[in-house]
């Protein structure tokens, strides 16, 4: 009698820890590629941008992106936020592209403009992606750090 008892007991806790580690299992999500850079729209408060990121999914699972809070440098200067308009579906074990925009500001374009104009001009500047990509798979959501950088060229 005790015994049955105490199945139910160990088993809640075990179906805890399962849980848990499924979701721990969740391997960030990486960078590959930036790609087509264009500029949407000059307003007077700065410029907005387009561009496409190509990211690859080490998961086995689909996976949900939620949201995003990735702050973007060229060259180590704070440009601006990645801003991903809509839930995206994340392929297991897949290269994808995801579209972003990001809006620059004009005291951080001034700010960039005096010290990165020069690598501008080579057509060659580097970009750095920091922050966090909120994941969800099925009821199980977790946040992702995003810490990459990579060299740009403009065409």
């Amino acid at each position: 009698m005790k015994t049955r008892n105490q199945v139910p007991s160990l088993i809640l806790p075990l179906i805890a820890v399962l849980l848990f580690n499924a979701c721990s299992l969740i391997k960030p999500v990486e960078i590959l590629e930036i790609s087509d850079f264009k500029v949407a729209d000059d307003k007077s408060r700065g410029i907005s941008i387009n561009a496409s990121l190509k990211l690859f999914n080490p998961n086995r699972v689909n996976l949900t992106l939620n949201h995003s809070d990735i702050d973007v440098y060229a060259e180590g200067i704070y440009l601006g936020k990645v801003l991903i308009p809509e839930k995206t579906i994340i392929p297991g074990k897949q290269s994808f592209d995801v579209h972003f925009s990001l809006t620059i500001s004009l005291p951080n374009l001034l700010t960039a403009g005096r010290q990165v104009i020069n690598k501008f001009k080579t057509g060659a500047f580097e970009l750095a992606f920091k922050g966090k990509l909120n994941v969800s798979y099925r009821s199980f959501t977790k946040e992702l750090i995003v810490d990459s950088s990579q060299k740009v060229k403009l065409k």
